[in-house]
């Protein structure tokens, strides 16, 4: 396994105390991709996130760092902390519940590298302003929710999609926006992870029944309000649909680029008696 960013100038110093080996990694000097903290428990994932993460330059750094819970797998981009204004694939041991193979691992963290790609962590926020800014441009006054639009703080992805307390009657209107939003984002996320999957030599294919787990998955842990059918405010794709189009992503394999948007359903024809 290639240790963290040891291809992209990184320094490691090799410490020995009280008989055990560690590397303390010193600021990277160029950007690139890092495993600043080693686990047995995820070197399999590790050596995937490094194949993936070199195969295509990022607009970041990127490290890979293991949380003791939280969702399988997520990107972020941080304002404020040790990683500051890089890229973070957050993993937990979850992700040993939904993926079984050396592929779907790599869809995984091939989707995350994708959100990273395109920064959209750190777009969330403008995105909601912007959106609330414009609604609330058009509300007359004393309306009943003009209190969000004199609020200094804006409401969050979670505030709205979830229907948190307070945020309930909140614009229906900003909130279909979003899911449209959010799911082009988590299909691009897709596209380019085939995309890296099939640059580093990995078989999108034989990934493609990950997201029949996820839906397996989220089946059980919901008391089967969720699955594989897309449910009103997910704004994930269908399970069924990410498992085609990614059963399919290597048709275009030959393109330069990601496709840039999904595929528009066709409505059906009714056949004339």
């Amino acid at each position: 396994m290639k240790l963290a960013g040891l291809t992209r100038g990184v320094t490691l110093s090799l410490i020995v105390f009280q008989g055990s080996l560690s590397f303390a990694q010193q600021a990277p000097q160029t950007r690139g991709c890092f495993v600043p903290r080693p686990s047995k428990a995820f070197v399999e994932i590790e050596t995937i996130f490094m194949e993936l993460c070199e195969t295509e330059g990022l607009p970041i750094d990127v490290y890979l760092l293991a949380y003791p819970f939280g969702h399988a797998a997520f990107a972020d981009i941080p304002d404020q902390g040790e990683y500051a204004n890089n890229g973070i694939v957050g993993i937990t041991d979850k992700i040993f519940e939904i993926a079984k193979n050396r592929n779907e691992f790599a869809h995984i963290i091939g989707h995350e590298l994708g959100h990273l790609k395109y920064e959209d962590p750190r777009k969330v926020k403008p995105t909601i302003k912007k959106l609330t800014e414009e609604w609330c441009s058009k509300q007359p006054e004393k309306n009943e929710d003009a209190y969000f639009c004199a609020s200094a703080t804006w409401p969050t992805a979670d505030n709205i999609l979830n229907d948190e307390p307070g945020y309930e009657r909140f614009s229906n209107e900003i909130k279909e926006k979003l899911l449209n939003i959010f799911e082009e984002k988590e299909t691009l996320a897709d596209d380019y992870s085939c995309l890296l999957m099939d640059k580093a030599g990995y078989d999108p294919q034989k990934a493609a029944n990950i997201f029949l787990s996820i839906g397996d998955h989220a089946f059980k842990n919901s008391d089967g309000t969720r699955g594989h059918l897309k449910k009103e405010g997910d704004y994930h794709p269908a399970s069924i649909e990410r498992s085609w189009r990614t059963f399919n992503c290597q048709n275009n394999k030959n393109s330069t680029t990601v496709n840039p948007s999904p595929p528009k359903r066709q409505k059906s024809k009714k056949k004339a008696k």
